[in-house]
Protein backbone atom coordinates (compact mmCIF):
# COMPACT_ATOMS: atom_id res chain seq x y z
CA UNK A 1 0.00 0.00 0.00
CA UNK A 2 1.57 3.64 -0.57
CA UNK A 3 2.72 5.64 2.18
CA UNK A 4 0.52 8.54 0.82
CA UNK A 5 -1.37 9.59 -2.43
CA UNK A 6 1.85 11.81 -3.15
CA UNK A 7 3.84 8.28 -3.37
CA UNK A 8 2.62 5.98 -5.22
CA UNK A 9 5.10 5.06 -8.34
CA UNK A 10 7.07 2.40 -7.84
CA UNK A 11 9.24 0.51 -10.54
CA UNK A 12 5.77 -1.64 -11.73
CA UNK A 13 3.83 1.71 -12.19
CA UNK A 14 6.34 4.35 -13.12
CA UNK A 15 3.19 6.78 -13.61
CA UNK A 16 2.52 6.44 -9.89
CA UNK A 17 -2.04 6.25 -9.87
CA UNK A 18 -2.80 9.84 -9.62
CA UNK A 19 -1.51 12.68 -11.51
CA UNK A 20 -0.42 16.61 -9.64
CA UNK A 21 -3.74 17.99 -10.06
CA UNK A 22 -5.22 14.46 -8.31
CA UNK A 23 -2.55 14.51 -5.74
CA UNK A 24 -3.49 18.03 -4.74
CA UNK A 25 -7.04 17.32 -4.49
CA UNK A 26 -7.07 14.18 -2.30
CA UNK A 27 -4.33 15.52 -0.08
CA UNK A 28 -6.12 19.02 0.58
CA UNK A 29 -9.16 17.23 1.15
CA UNK A 30 -7.60 15.31 3.70
CA UNK A 31 -6.45 17.97 5.64
CA UNK A 32 -9.89 20.13 5.45
CA UNK A 33 -11.24 16.59 7.08
CA UNK A 34 -8.91 16.42 9.80
CA UNK A 35 -6.22 19.22 10.26
CA UNK A 36 -4.14 17.31 12.30
CA UNK A 37 -2.91 15.48 9.99
CA UNK A 38 -1.26 18.42 7.79
CA UNK A 39 1.63 17.99 10.30
CA UNK A 40 1.52 14.41 11.24
CA UNK A 41 5.09 13.02 9.77
CA UNK A 42 4.68 9.18 11.07
CA UNK A 43 8.31 7.63 10.22
CA UNK A 44 9.90 8.37 13.26
CA UNK A 45 9.76 5.95 15.97
CA UNK A 46 8.79 5.65 19.04
CA UNK A 47 11.23 6.61 22.79
CA UNK A 48 10.89 4.89 25.82
CA UNK A 49 10.04 8.08 27.42
CA UNK A 50 6.55 8.17 24.79
CA UNK A 51 6.42 4.64 26.02
CA UNK A 52 6.55 5.26 29.56
CA UNK A 53 3.73 8.00 29.38
CA UNK A 54 1.42 5.25 27.30
CA UNK A 55 2.03 2.65 30.41
CA UNK A 56 0.95 5.67 32.81
CA UNK A 57 -1.93 6.71 31.41
CA UNK A 58 -4.70 4.35 33.26
CA UNK A 59 -7.38 5.20 30.79
CA UNK A 60 -5.38 2.87 28.08
CA UNK A 61 -5.23 0.03 30.64
CA UNK A 62 -8.51 -1.57 29.52
CA UNK A 63 -7.04 -1.40 26.21
CA UNK A 64 -3.65 -2.98 26.93
CA UNK A 65 -6.06 -6.01 28.91
CA UNK A 66 -7.82 -6.47 26.14
CA UNK A 67 -5.44 -6.92 23.95
CA UNK A 68 -3.33 -9.61 26.18
CA UNK A 69 -6.90 -11.54 26.66
CA UNK A 70 -8.13 -10.85 23.09
CA UNK A 71 -9.03 -14.68 21.83
CA UNK A 72 -7.34 -16.30 24.24
CA UNK A 73 -10.02 -19.04 25.02
CA UNK A 74 -9.93 -19.76 21.31
CA UNK A 75 -5.61 -20.74 21.24
CA UNK A 76 -5.81 -23.90 23.47
CA UNK A 77 -8.20 -25.37 21.09
CA UNK A 78 -6.57 -24.34 18.48
CA UNK A 79 -2.87 -25.77 19.82
CA UNK A 80 -4.25 -29.19 20.67
CA UNK A 81 -6.63 -30.02 18.37
CA UNK A 82 -4.62 -31.98 16.35
CA UNK A 83 -2.77 -33.81 18.69
CA UNK A 84 -6.07 -34.72 20.73
CA UNK A 85 -7.22 -36.31 17.14
CA UNK A 86 -4.41 -38.37 17.17
CA UNK A 87 -4.59 -39.45 20.96
CA UNK A 88 -7.69 -40.75 19.71
CA UNK A 89 -6.39 -42.58 17.28
CA UNK A 90 -6.83 -40.86 13.53
CA UNK A 91 -4.00 -41.13 11.51
CA UNK A 92 -1.87 -38.12 9.70
CA UNK A 93 -4.56 -37.44 7.11
CA UNK A 94 -7.59 -37.50 8.64
CA UNK A 95 -6.17 -35.29 11.23
CA UNK A 96 -6.03 -32.79 8.95
CA UNK A 97 -9.47 -33.77 7.66
CA UNK A 98 -10.70 -33.19 11.40
CA UNK A 99 -9.28 -29.83 11.92
CA UNK A 100 -10.85 -28.11 9.01
CA UNK A 101 -14.47 -28.02 9.62
CA UNK A 102 -13.03 -26.11 13.11
CA UNK A 103 -10.98 -23.57 10.85
CA UNK A 104 -13.49 -23.26 8.63
CA UNK A 105 -15.91 -22.25 11.25
CA UNK A 106 -13.33 -19.74 12.84
CA UNK A 107 -13.05 -17.89 9.35
CA UNK A 108 -16.81 -17.73 9.07
CA UNK A 109 -17.16 -16.33 12.65
CA UNK A 110 -14.22 -14.23 12.19
CA UNK A 111 -15.82 -12.35 9.01
CA UNK A 112 -18.80 -12.54 11.06
CA UNK A 113 -17.65 -10.58 14.06
CA UNK A 114 -15.91 -8.31 11.89
CA UNK A 115 -19.09 -7.55 9.80
CA UNK A 116 -20.61 -6.89 13.18
CA UNK A 117 -18.74 -4.98 14.55
CA UNK A 118 -18.54 -2.73 11.45
CA UNK A 119 -22.43 -2.72 11.75
CA UNK A 120 -22.15 -1.20 15.38
CA UNK A 121 -19.26 0.45 14.59
CA UNK A 122 -17.36 -0.28 18.20
CA UNK A 123 -14.58 -2.72 17.93
CA UNK A 124 -13.67 -2.33 21.59
CA UNK A 125 -16.97 -3.81 22.82
CA UNK A 126 -17.47 -6.56 20.34
CA UNK A 127 -13.91 -7.68 21.03
CA UNK A 128 -14.47 -7.67 24.73
CA UNK A 129 -17.51 -9.89 24.18
CA UNK A 130 -15.42 -12.80 23.44
CA UNK A 131 -13.64 -12.89 26.89
CA UNK A 132 -16.96 -11.51 28.80
CA UNK A 133 -18.78 -14.84 27.15
CA UNK A 134 -16.33 -17.38 27.57
CA UNK A 135 -16.14 -16.58 31.40
CA UNK A 136 -19.98 -16.65 31.69
CA UNK A 137 -19.59 -19.84 30.40
CA UNK A 138 -17.37 -21.39 32.25
CA UNK A 139 -19.75 -20.31 35.39
CA UNK A 140 -22.86 -21.72 33.98
CA UNK A 141 -21.02 -24.95 33.31
CA UNK A 142 -20.47 -24.84 37.13
CA UNK A 143 -24.11 -24.09 37.88
CA UNK A 144 -25.68 -26.43 35.28
CA UNK A 145 -23.58 -29.47 36.76
CA UNK A 146 -25.22 -28.51 40.20
CA UNK A 147 -28.43 -30.69 41.16
CA UNK A 148 -31.25 -28.46 41.91
CA UNK A 149 -30.85 -29.19 45.91
CA UNK A 150 -26.77 -27.84 45.40
CA UNK A 151 -29.00 -24.89 43.86
CA UNK A 152 -30.51 -23.75 46.16
CA UNK A 153 -28.44 -24.58 49.06
CA UNK A 154 -25.94 -22.26 47.51
CA UNK A 155 -28.36 -19.49 47.23
CA UNK A 156 -29.09 -19.67 50.50
CA UNK A 157 -25.94 -20.15 52.14
CA UNK A 158 -23.11 -17.99 50.00
CA UNK A 159 -21.92 -14.56 50.98
CA UNK A 160 -20.92 -14.25 47.79
CA UNK A 161 -22.24 -10.20 45.77
CA UNK A 162 -22.43 -9.32 42.60
CA UNK A 163 -20.43 -11.00 39.78
CA UNK A 164 -18.41 -12.86 42.73
CA UNK A 165 -21.73 -14.94 43.02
Amino acid sequence: MPQSPARTKSWWNPKGYFTEHEQKIIVNSVIRDDPQKGGMYNRQGLSVRQIWECTKDYDMWPLYALGLLFGLPKYPVNQYLTLSFRGLGFNVIETNLLSIPYIVGSCITMLAITAFSELVNNRSFVSMAEDAWWRNNQKAKKWDAMTPEEQHHYRTTTTDKGNKR
